[in-house]
């Protein structure tokens, strides 16, 4: 009984501390996060590989190329046989074409005024050779289809007209002059090679020369020559010295004699390394001989006789035979007025010309016994119509020089 009692009040006793102990207080519950319908890829810190920085590439830039020497005269061109509208044309050589470049006293507004390059002279030319641009308000630029050797051969003249309406009406005239265009080659000790043109003026030459520039603004003495090169002799003709390439003197020979003798250009480093040549190139020879009458008829002309290497160009121009008969010509040995044994056959002279190449150099021709013979026709051969011995009896002038001047006559604007 005792221990029932002693467990009832033990009872009582939990009952009465757990009433006097205080209220738990409740764990919250957390509110819910909805899903993301785009999945957050969880954030990542990349931390870069440490990159070793390439070198820069070096891009290579070439020199600077020298230009190339370009050959280019300019002629007068004076009041024409009905109008004044007087200018200059200035001929550039571009490989085996020329540009013509006219640069004339405008005319009426935008009128286009025909202009060629005519056979003859001025103030009356003949028949047109080469058609050029038409000039517009003063100026025309054309190339045409002939080098500028070709067009310095002679005989040419460059004309303008009035216009197209009146085309017989000339306004501008001009001469171009005989001339011979030939190259300078690198020199013995140096590499300036370049372009060298000769251009006639009654008892002078007009000397041009455009190389491959030495040091800037350096003066580079040059001279033409006795011999030929590499290595020439004595200085015959001292030229204006060559600045940047260029050099313009009037020297006082006629190109008849330089081209009958045996001449070189010869160009050279500095006054201070005159030794040094640096640019060279051989006077071309060319010689004019006269053809009389031959033993059996009267055609006497010319026969021109031009140095080309190791050949000789032979052109002939003599009196009229009948019209289109071809007569046989032929550079025989021995000398007028009965030569011997044909040497070298030339082509058949027609209405008074012909021209051929033949295989012997010009000194070679000159040296030895030849005569040229024109005969009456092929069914007539033994009939000599005309006969020139080929000899050279021209001297040269004692060497003096004038400055730089137009290569065109001051008088009358026309040229030589």
């Amino acid at each position: 009984m005792k221990h029932v009692r002693f467990i009832a009040m033990m009872i009582v006793a939990l009952i009465v501390l757990a009433a006097c102990a205080p209220a738990p207080t409740p764990t919250p519950v957390p509110t819910p996060v909805p899903l993301s319908a785009t999945p957050v890829p969880p954030t990542a810190t990349t931390v870069p590989p440490t990159a070793t920085a390439a070198p820069p590439t070096a891009t290579a830039i070439p020199p600077t190329a020298a230009p190339t020497p370009v050959a280019s005269i300019t002629i007068n061109l004076g009041p024409g046989r009905d109008g004044d509208q007087s200018g200059t044309a200035t001929l550039t050589a571009r490989g085996d074409k020329t540009e013509v470049v006219l640069n004339i006293k405008p005319g009426a507004a935008g009128v286009a005024q025909p202009a060629h390059i005519h056979v003859g002279t001025c103030p009356v030319p003949g028949a047109v050779k080469y058609p050029l641009s038409n000039v517009v308000d003063g100026k025309s630029t054309t190339t045409v289809d002939a080098s500028l050797g070709t067009l310095l051969a002679g005989g040419l003249a460059i004309n303008a007209h009035l216009s197209a309406a009146e085309a017989a009406k000339y306004v501008a005239c001009g001469n171009i002059p005989q001339g011979v265009v030939f190259n300078l080659d690198k020199g013995r000790d140096g590499d300036q090679p370049g372009v060298a043109v000769l251009l006639a003026q009654d008892t002078k030459t007009e000397v041009n020369l455009f190389i491959k520039p030495g040091a800037a603004g350096v003066a580079q003495p040059v001279h033409i020559h006795e011999g030929a090169c590499p290595v020439p002799g004595a200085v015959k003709f001292p030229l204006t010295n060559v600045v940047d390439g260029k050099s313009k003197t009037v020297v006082d020979v006629s190109l008849a004699s330089l081209q009958a003798g045996t001449y070189a250009i010869n160009v050279h480093l500095s006054a201070a390394e005159a030794a040094k040549y640096v640019a060279c190139g051989n006077v071309p020879r060319k010689v004019t001989l006269n053809l009389g009458a031959g033993r059996d008829g009267d055609q006497p002309g010319t026969a021109t006789l031009t140095a080309m290497d190791t050949k000789t160009e032979v052109v002939l121009n003599i009196k009229p035979g009948p019209a289109g008969v071809a007569q046989p010509a032929h550079i025989h040995v021995g000398t007028c007025p009965v030569p011997g044994a044909v040497k070298f056959p030339l082509a058949n002279v027609v209405d008074g010309k012909s021209t051929t190449i033949v295989e012997v150099a010009l000194t070679d021709l000159l040296k030895d016994n030849y005569a040229i013979n024109v005969h009456l026709s092929a069914a007539e051969a033994a009939k000599y119509v005309a006969c020139g011995d080929v000899k050279v009896s021209a001297s040269a002038p004692a060497s003096t020089s004038t400055g730089a001047s137009s290569s065109s006559k001051e008088d009358t604007g026309y040229g030589k």
